[in-house]
């Protein structure tokens, strides 16, 4: 299995940007600008590429938390 590398545009200040990669076997997660060779934890050399959702938990932080011992 390969690993897919990912074009990136034009950087800031000569640095490329960062992009999230899971590793398909174990999940080991990796921010590089281009997928790594191999995994460090099992050596495999198949990652995905991860889409920044910095507001995918939001709605769970700001909802009201329930209190399981509320007082009747």
């Amino acid at each position: 299995m390969g690993v897919e590398h990912f074009e990136s545009g034009s950087s800031f200040d000569g640095q490329l940007p960062l992009h999230r990669f899971r590793c398909v076997e174990c999940s080991y997660g990796a921010s590089r600008a281009a997928a790594p060779e191999r995994c460090p934890i099992c050596g495999s050399s198949t990652w995905e590429f991860e889409a920044w959702r910095p507001f995918t938990n939001l709605s769970s932080e700001l909802a009201p938390r329930q209190n399981s011992t509320a007082v009747e």
